[in-house]
């Protein structure tokens, strides 16, 4: 799907108008295009269809909209919610009625009318923040006076560029996007409040577009059919990928088996664990077809640089390289991290606490010979970039996309909106998952099964997309059997044997 946000798309007025497209015949086409989006989905002759207008240009569109319903034979009801218009273009569109519809301006919510349809057309891709209470109330008696509400643009009370949501937002159930789809249509919580999404032209050339719009995946089920294939059956534990971990410590021992589990049942060939002895004898209980390579480690039961010939002669052969999950902060640790990253060609997965010493030498990143990818939750990002965690939050593709370039690496930002985001400016957004995966453990899971399709040869950013659904499908399905609150990291692993039964892979 191609997204933009709201600096892009003024952008692409901006340059339309320039063009000798005009803001008011850009506002004509919006509402004729989605009058004609009405159209084909009901009769309106003799329909009765409520408009609520704003004073910008959202409401110009509805405006537009007011007077082609009216001249199809529909009862319209015409609502300017905020007074008189205030842009150019959106008084031209008042003026053009001509008599076809009187608006009412709106000083109290209404009572006790009902429609068969609703158009809003209040906010538009402008609204920020707070609704106040008036605008919150006719909300909320909007989406009781009509079965059906059509968005234009984006619903009233979500942001374009977050998918955040304000309490009372008026969701719609189909929501007309004008020359491009708004960010929030696949970001949590808007994407919810839109319904279906129609992207509708207004006449901006596609060639001006497409320099401002991103690609961004969403993937599903025909993305995984199509990016991974059945394993040959002619394949043997050498063509299936050779995985090394460098995971777990004794305080968190839990983070190396959960790792290990998830990247075995993802089809990985031969997998080596390099931890200390503890770790490795919890491993050896779970997942008895782990290669365990138990290291002597240091006081703090953590692995200690004297570790590294024998922690390297683990790692050397391997297809794919996944460092942290568990692994410790001791300043040893972070030595070992650091001659790891330097000497692996490999792909390399960073997650948890390589993250954490990657984000006290930065340098790193520029010592590595093969394609690399981090997997940081919010509050990791926010160590790795010095930003805020809230401000990441609201708008986390914007954040993996710049990161991604920076680094030269594949980010893959967890969170309720994970977003992954590629060197080369690949996007996508994830669209599986729910609070389930909201526990201690499940981001070690993640990084299993992505590092088993780096180890399988998938290329970086599709094994992150694959890696991101798997893993929330996994979620979703233990969620649907035993609720949020009660599924555990350690049943994902289990139910990927479902995921690719069912993928044919």
């Amino acid at each position: 799907m191609k997204l933009i946000d709201t600096a892009s798309m003024k952008e692409a007025e901006r340059r339309a108008d320039a063009a000798g497209l005009s803001y008011y015949q850009m506002m004509e086409n919006a509402g004729q295009a989605a009058f004609s989006l009405l159209a084909g989905r009901f009769s309106l002759p003799g329909r009765r269809v409520c408009l609520l207008c704003g004073r910008g240009n959202n409401g110009g569109d509805a405006l537009v909209m007011a007077r082609l319903l009216a001249g199809a034979g529909a009862e319209v009801c015409l609502y300017l919610t905020d007074g008189a218009p205030r842009t150019a273009e959106a008084k031209q569109a008042l003026q053009n009625l001509a008599g076809a519809v009187s608006p009412t301006p709106l000083e109290q919510v209404p009572q006790g009318e009902r429609f068969d349809l609703l158009v809003d057309g209040v906010y538009g891709t402008g609204f920020r923040g707070e609704l106040d209470p008036f605008h919150r109330a006719l909300f909320a008696w909007a989406r009781g006076a009509a079965p059906f509400v059509l968005a234009l643009d984006i619903p009233s009370g979500v942001e374009a560029d977050t998918g955040l949501v304000a309490d009372g937002a008026l969701r719609a159930d189909l929501t007309a996007a004008f020359a491009a789809a708004k960010q929030a249509a696949l970001l949590r919580p808007g994407r919810e409040w839109m319904g279906e999404c129609a992207v509708l032209d207004i006449g901006i050339e596609k060639g001006q577009l497409a320099a401002l719009t991103r690609a961004v995946e969403a993937a599903d089920e025909g993305y995984l059919r199509a990016q991974l294939a059945p394993l040959s059956p002619l394949s043997h534990k050498g063509t299936n990928g050779k995985l090394a971990a460098v995971c777990g410590s004794d305080l968190y021992r839990g983070a190396a088996a959960l790792a290990a589990e998830a990247a075995l049942r993802t089809g990985v060939g031969y997998l080596t664990l390099c931890s200390t002895e503890r770790v490795c004898q919890l491993v050896s209980l779970r997942s008895p077809e782990t290669v365990l390579r138990p290291l002597s480690g240091g006081g703090e039961g953590q692995l200690c640089p004297g570790d590294l010939p024998d922690l390297w002669a683990g790692v050397e052969g391997a297809d794919a390289l996944l460092i942290g999950p568990g692994l410790g902060r001791s300043e040893g640790v972070g030595e070992l991290v650091g001659e790891l990253l330097g000497r692996f060609a490999g792909p390399v997965l960073v997650d948890a606490d390589g993250l954490y010493h990657l984000a006290r030498h930065p340098q790193w990143l520029a010592k590595r010979r093969g394609p690399t990818v981090l997997t940081p939750h919010l509050g990791e990002m926010a160590r790795l970039t010095g930003e805020s965690a809230g401000e990441i939050g609201k708008n986390p593709l914007a954040c993996a996309a710049r990161w991604a370039a920076e680094w030269g690496a594949v980010v893959l930002l967890k969170g309720h909106n994970t977003a992954i985001a590629g060197p080369d400016g690949a996007l996508a957004v994830n669209p599986t998952g729910g609070a389930g995966l909201a526990k201690a453990g499940s981001g070690d899971t993640l990084s299993g099964i992505l590092a088993a399709l780096l180890a399988q040869g998938t290329p970086p950013f599709v094994a992150a997309v694959c890696a991101a659904w798997l893993h929330g499908r996994a979620g979703d399905l233990c969620q649907a059997d035993r609720s949020a609150r009660s599924t555990l990291p350690r049943d994902l692993p289990g139910r990927l044997g479902d995921i690719f039964a069912q993928l044919g892979i």
